[in-house]
């Protein structure tokens, strides 16, 4: 558990040269991510550089992974999504897992223009399955957040799994507000319970000129104001 002496111990293995440097840069990527800091770029070069000598072995893959972390960590994240693009050779479930974890980095720590420009619509990578419910969900409600209903309503009816029917009907009804429907997003929240659900029913109710009821709801919720 003592990231800093453990990344003091790799620094030389990963920056001189040795046959221990490809597995030390990945140690190094990894300890990055357990700090959450940024990789120095020396570090990012010689992964990409090692990634591609040793493009056709196991090692190869591990320090395209590492590559493809580093620069996520450290916000190049449109160099990232290339690198991801430029993937044709990676195995298809490492490809699958990197797609999900690069756009989780997008979606938690990007800056909204780069998150736009990524992920509206967010770019098909070769040899990845398409993105799992739970990263669709996140996806969604950013955009719905930011102030993009339309492309959140797409990314939502791409979502098949029933166990996220809740949170797909407070997002989709969310975003319906936000384009003046409150009636279709009324339907959405029939039948669920919760203080978010009750904040997104009297906004509705406010839309539809309900100002009363919409009050009440507000009231109970100490949002008096």
């Amino acid at each position: 558990g003592n990231l800093n002496a453990a990344e003091q111990r790799l620094k030389p293995l990963s920056e001189q040269g040795s046959p221990e440097t490809p597995e030390a840069i990945v140690a190094r990527v990894r300890i990055a991510e357990a700090k959450e800091e940024k990789l120095p770029e020396r570090i990012l070069d010689l992964a990409e550089a090692y990634s591609n000598e040793l493009r056709d072995s196991a090692e190869g893959v591990d320090l395209w992974q590492a590559h493809l972390r580093g620069l996520l960590l450290n916000g190049a994240f449109e160099q990232a999504f290339g690198v991801l693009q430029q993937g044709k050779s990676i195995p298809r479930d490492v490809m699958t897992d990197m797609n999900e974890v690069a756009v989780g980095y997008l979606v938690e720590k990007s800056e909204d223009i780069t998150f736009l420009k990524l992920g509206v619509p967010m770019q098909a990578v070769a040899n990845a399955a398409p993105l799992r419910d739970r990263t669709l969900l996140d996806i969604a409600d950013r955009l719905v957040k930011i102030g993009m209903p339309e492309p959140a309503l797409s990314y939502l009816d791409q979502i098949t799994n029933p166990e996220s029917d809740r949170a797909v009907r407070l997002i989709r009804a969310a975003a319906l507000l936000d384009i003046d429907q409150p009636a279709e997003a009324e339907i959405h929240l029939v039948g669920l319970k919760g203080e978010d659900v009750s904040k997104l029913r009297a906004e509705a109710r406010g839309k539809r000129g309900d100002h009363t009821f919409a009050g009440e709801i507000y009231e109970e919720l100490g949002e008096e104001a």
